[in-house]
């Protein structure tokens, strides 16, 4: 499954025109005479966007925008950067490594259970032989993983990204700039298309739209990158040109 970020804009018009010349295409036309852009042809798809990225982290606390708001994401980039550190710190301890083989014992011993599992060839003429039920040896694992990740997340942060990774991670999360080129990309072409359209609308789905949902309208002049950022899959937010009053 693949993200899409969908910018809706009226079938056939000078909005079309203009996200067609940037090298966007119709990803699904809807009803009412209004068309889903999304960038890239089928090649392309929008998996690591920041568009969404702290919907599902925050969904304890809530839904966006009648619960989460922008200092609700400013927070939760914070813990992030605060849960990064403490996994420096631990992969900087010296009784890590052998943490850290204890449980790759049991990844590895995963996936070479998989790897039984699984048929090699691509092609299978009986769909029963696919995939075999995992065994009671794999179902073990899962659990003794399971447990222990919910234990020690961050020992399971630790061991799963690489020191390397994990400085370019926290580098760009404490930059002023974290997710705000995105933002911005966005922000601009919004700011062109409303001068084209008095309203536009704005989604993200996965693979394939759900039963969209409108839940925010708000001019480009309230537009904060947490209107973006804690949008939840199939919601979507209109952005007017001026308040219009009504959602």
């Amino acid at each position: 499954m693949c993200q899409f970020n969908l910018i809706i804009v009226q079938h056939s018009g000078a909005a079309a025109d203009y996200l067609e010349s940037l090298g966007y295409y119709c990803f699904r036309s809807l009803q009412h005479g209004y068309d889903a852009y999304s960038w890239g042809r089928a090649e392309f798809c929008n998996c690591g966007s920041m568009v969404g990225s702290y919907s599902c982290k925050l969904k304890e606390k809530g839904k966006y925008p009648n619960q989460l708001h922008d200092c609700d994401y400013k927070q939760a980039v914070q813990e992030d950067i605060m849960l990064f550190e403490n996994v420096q710190k631990r992969q900087r301890e010296k009784d890590f490594a052998v943490e850290a083989e204890e449980f790759q014992k049991y990844l590895k011993r995963l996936f070479e259970l998989m790897d039984d599992r699984i048929p090699k060839c691509l092609v299978v003429y009986n769909s029963s032989e696919m995939e075999l039920e995992p065994g009671e040896e794999e179902l073990a694992i899962r659990e003794k993983i399971r447990e222990l990740t919910e234990r020690d997340k961050v020992l399971y942060d630790a061991i799963c990204t690489p020191p390397e990774i994990m400085e370019i991670k926290l580098t760009k999360m404490k930059s002023s700039n974290y997710n705000m080129s995105e933002y911005r990309y966005y922000r601009r072409i919004f700011s062109r298309l409303l001068k084209l359209e008095s309203c536009i609308y704005f989604t993200h789905i996965w693979s394939e739209p759900g039963e969209l949902n409108l839940v925010n309208t708000l001019t480009l002049d309230q537009l904060r990158i947490a209107d973006l950022a804690l949008l939840a899959q199939d919601d979507v937010i209109k952005i007017c040109q001026k308040d219009t009053g009504v959602l």
